[in-house]
């Protein structure tokens, strides 16, 4: 037996942790690690094995297969990539790597290799470090990397990224010609409080007015439409102090009115009690997606509206009324007749699962 085939037989042993020691050892040829088997792959991705650090560290391990790792990993086995990373990474394993960072995560890292723990990396290379991987993630051609970037760090109106202070010019990314990036700029909870100098503002009408739905119902989640100075006025309206809140420019046309029923839905979430012309107009939505999400947006929803979606023509609507935890009781009680099985079955369900009064 040759020393290839003796390499290829350990390879295919049918023991998960045998075969992938295999990947592990820096001794293996090269071309008996071209292809990682599913099961190696599952199992050094699930189990909290010391072999993957190996694997991950081995340079005749193809790209592709760490990646698949990487992506693959959950739990403790992701915080235990992304620690060695962080402790031990060049640039190129953070982005290799990047399937086990969430936004929130890496922004941790990130702050780490700043200041909070330079010691991780050595006192003289964490700062530049942390810049690079900032800089690495923002500038790469893969635009997964670019929208966790855009998801993840600071952002600012600088016409550039400021790599020395830390931050992302949101002027660059919500010009990014990938959606990903857009979509990941509008759910970087810093968009709160981006300035609202008239770049700010720009950069703010841009993922709102998006031409991608999933853009624009991410801007609305976030509140990006919603200033400070938006706050204060409607503050103040509820002191009956009308004036402010009538000056303000709005920073994207009615939502209600949007072509997408996603963003039409995710709007019905933004809209008062008392606005009953648009709780109207969301009861007639042609939209099943939209009158539905009447039923799950909050106790605040109207009375008129539950009467009218507890006997929509919609079976879904009915449904998502008859299991929400926002549905009056009186409303159940009528929706236990209705004419589809299930929908009544869901009504009785919610009655008896209410605490005794």
């Amino acid at each position: 037996m040759t020393a290839s085939s003796r390499w290829a037989a350990r390879a295919a042993d049918s023991d998960a942790a045998t075969a992938a020691a295999v990947w592990a050892d820096p001794e293996a040829p090269p071309e008996n690690l071209a292809v990682c088997p599913e099961r190696v792959i599952e199992y050094l991705a699930t189990e909290p094995t010391p072999l993957r650090r190996a694997v991950l560290a081995n340079p005749n391990v193809p790209d592709t297969a760490k990646g698949q790792i990487a992506k693959r990993a959950r739990g403790y086995v992701r915080r235990s990539i992304a620690r060695d990373v962080l402790e031990r990474g060049t640039l190129e394993h953070w982005l290799l790597l990047a399937d086990v960072f969430t936004p929130a995560s890496l922004r941790q890292a990130v702050a780490a290799l700043r200041g909070d723990r330079p010691w991780l990396v050595g006192r003289d290379a964490a700062l530049p470090t942390g810049m690079n991987v900032m800089r690495g993630f923002s500038t790469s051609r893969n635009h997964r990397h670019r929208a966790l970037a855009a998801e993840t760090f600071d952002v600012n109106t600088a016409p550039e990224h400021t790599w020395a202070e830390g931050t992302l010019s949101a002027v660059v990314l919500v010009a990014d010609p990938h959606r990903a990036v857009r979509k990941g700029l509008a759910r970087n909870h810093e968009m709160r409080n981006l300035s609202t100098d008239s770049v700010g503002l720009a950069v703010r009408k841009a993922l709102l007015a998006d031409a991608d739905p999933g853009v624009r119902t991410a801007a609305l989640r976030n509140g990006v439409h919603i200033t400070n100075d938006h706050v204060i006025a409607h503050l103040g309206a509820i002191e009956g102090d009308l004036v402010p809140l009538a000056q303000l420019e709005p920073l994207t046309a009615d939502p209600l009115d949007d072509p997408s029923p996603r963003v039409r839905s995710t709007a019905v979430r933004g809209l008062s009690q008392a606005d009953i012309l648009g709780w109207t107009r969301v009861a007639l939505d042609t939209s099943p997606i939209v009158r539905a999400a009447a039923a799950t947006s909050g106790w605040w929803t109207p009375e008129f509206v539950w009467k009218q979606l507890a006997r929509d023509r919609d079976l879904e609507v009915r449904a998502a009324v008859a299991r929400s935890r926002w549905t009056p009781s009186m409303i159940l009680r009528l929706m236990t007749g209705d004419t589809d099985p299930g929908v009544a079955h869901l009504a009785q369900q919610r009655i008896l699962a209410e605490p005794h009064q």
